[in-house]
């Protein structure tokens, strides 16, 4: 039996999620995916043995994430159903469908292709384990409203950008390059300059504070120590970023290194009936 997921089924997810996945990032956030997200549980004998969360991005769009299965229910059709459950429930509101699968989850990749996912994009993942590089004279600053068309302008001919049409701003919380979003992105204060190099730069507080760099400029050897060294102290560093063998050269020289849970991602999408 499929059905909607509560706040009382935590510690069944919980359960599930340490069964499923190590260092999983469910648990911690299953109270705020509840309330603003939408997800399922599928149901045997009163035991919970998969699980599979949907919300819908800024621009409209839907993101399909967060599917386990319990290891002994596996090859059941559990991750079958809950994924066209979810979908039936995106397609109600939203065109377009996404998700991003860790590049040696081989099982989900085979999933989502025969769902109709195709791939759209690829982006790294690198934790920041070294210390602060020394600063220059430089001025780092947000940018903000009065700045959108020019900032649009510059990160809408990024080649990278181009190519993939997608922001980080926060792990889960993906959306396409558009006016609007980008809009939001400076109200917010997240998108900083120093000399002529831009980033993104996401700050989440509770219950995981961290800092999330989902946008570096080309070049970005001025903007990036810049940025280490504003935010270096506070909270963790991430960043989640558009894969480039030269960003991510520049990344390590700086002391980022891969993480334990994944280092490359895909971003699969398909249109919705």
């Amino acid at each position: 039996m499929i059905r909607r997921l509560t706040r009382e089924d935590k510690d069944a997810v919980s359960r599930l999620c340490a069964r499923a996945v190590s260092e999983d990032f469910i648990p911690l956030y299953f109270d705020s995916f509840v309330d603003e997200k939408i997800g399922f549980g599928f149901e045997e004998s009163g035991v919970l043995t998969g699980v599979v969360f949907s919300s819908v991005a800024l621009d409209g769009e839907a993101w399909l994430f967060g599917l386990r299965v319990d290891p002994d229910h596996r090859r059941k059709g559990i991750g079958r159903r809950l994924t066209q459950r979810a979908l039936e429930e995106v397609s109600e509101s939203c065109r377009l469908a996404r998700v991003g699968i860790f590049t040696d989850n081989y099982a989900s990749l085979q999933l989502a292709r025969s769902f109709g996912f195709s791939a759209r994009a690829n982006y790294v993942f690198r934790e920041f384990r070294g210390s602060p590089p020394p600063l220059p004279e430089t001025c780092l600053k947000r940018v903000g409203l009065e700045n959108l068309e020019e900032v649009f302008g510059r990160l809408a001919s990024d080649s990278r950008l181009q190519q993939n049409n997608l922001l980080l701003p926060h792990f889960y919380e993906w959306f396409r390059l558009t006016r609007e979003s980008l809009g939001i992105l400076l109200d917010d204060g997240s998108v900083w300059q120093a000399d002529d190099e831009l980033a993104v730069v996401a700050r989440s507080e509770a219950p995981d504070p961290e800092v999330e760099f989902g946008y570096l400029s080309d070049p970005c050897e001025v903007i990036l120590p810049a940025l280490l060294d504003r935010f270096v102290g506070q909270e963790p560093i991430e960043a989640s970023l558009p894969a480039d063998p030269a960003l991510e050269e520049v990344l390590e020289r700086y002391g980022f290194a891969v993480p334990s849970w994944g280092s490359a991602m895909t971003i699969y999408e398909r249109l919705l009936p």
